[in-house]
């Protein structure tokens, strides 16, 4: 029998069981630990929340079959993931994902990559500090010993750069390459003996005709001649900045703490 080990005082160099909070009389005073019987443990203790090695060694109190009814009743039957199992789905920490959700109100476990400084002891803190150097070193993850950020997309001038794959180029991730523009090409003519173009159809691609028709001062008899423009936006979109067709969302982060 396993024994059951109760309050006890020293008396007269012995160990006198107390036995009392229990509502039990003690016995073999002076002598060691006394046991509890089988009718103080009934009594006394919840058979449902403690093992029966406390009343009978040879068997468990709950049983199995008791213990998985009582689960059941707090979870349905099925056939559930192992721990290995879902560590296979969950997802990685520093995964960068978009967001229809603004960003004030992005689910739990991610962050706006928009540079802001967290506490080092905090979880997003250590989150951001757990994820591998070469991560915190192409996004540009500012580490002061104190505070820690997540990475920035804005740029110096408050831009935000559009994303696209590197995959194949042999460059690392967070690498930002300026913004370039297509050639834009144009083409103005010239009238024999008059120079320069002399009307709206010697003039195509970006460049157009601009102002009043002067005469020529170039060659024989008389003519008239055309000032020259040039317009990018006669031939491509124009805007303050360049840029392909967008819809704007939130970047975030993945650190798997709130």
């Amino acid at each position: 029998m396993t024994a059951i080990v109760f309050p006890h005082a020293c008396c007269n160099g012995g160990i006198i069981t107390n036995l009392s909070g229990y509502g039990c009389i003690p016995g073999n005073l002076g002598l060691g630990e006394i046991y509890a019987t089988r009718e103080d443990v009934g009594e006394k203790l919840d058979k449902s929340k403690v093992t029966n090695s406390l009343i009978n060694s040879r068997e468990l109190v709950p049983t199995t079959a008791l213990l998985i009814d009582n689960l059941n009743l707090k979870q349905e039957k099925g056939d559930y993931a192992t721990a290995d199992e879902l560590k296979k789905i969950t997802l990685p920490k520093g995964m960068v994902s978009f967001f229809l959700h603004r960003e004030n109100s992005l689910p739990a476990g991610w962050y706006s990559l928009n540079g802001d400084r967290y506490s080092a002891d905090s979880f997003a803190g250590k989150a951001l500090r757990a994820l591998p150097a070469e991560i915190k070193s192409d996004w540009g993850i500012i580490d002061s010993g104190t505070t820690i950020t997540t990475p920035n997309l804005r740029q110096s001038d408050g831009r935000l750069p559009f994303i696209r794959p590197s995959n194949g180029k042999g460059s690392s991730p967070g690498i930002v390459t300026g913004d370039t523009i297509r050639d834009i090409t144009g083409e103005f003519g010239y009238e024999s003996q008059y120079g320069l173009t002399s009307s709206d159809s010697d003039v195509s691609g970006a460049f157009y005709a601009y102002g009043p028709s002067r005469k020529s001062l170039m060659g024989g008899g008389t003519g008239q001649t055309t000032n020259i423009a040039f317009k990018a936006s006669k031939v491509v979109p124009t805007g303050t900045e360049n840029k392909p067709l967008s819809i704007d969302m939130v970047a975030a982060v993945y650190l798997g703490v709130a």
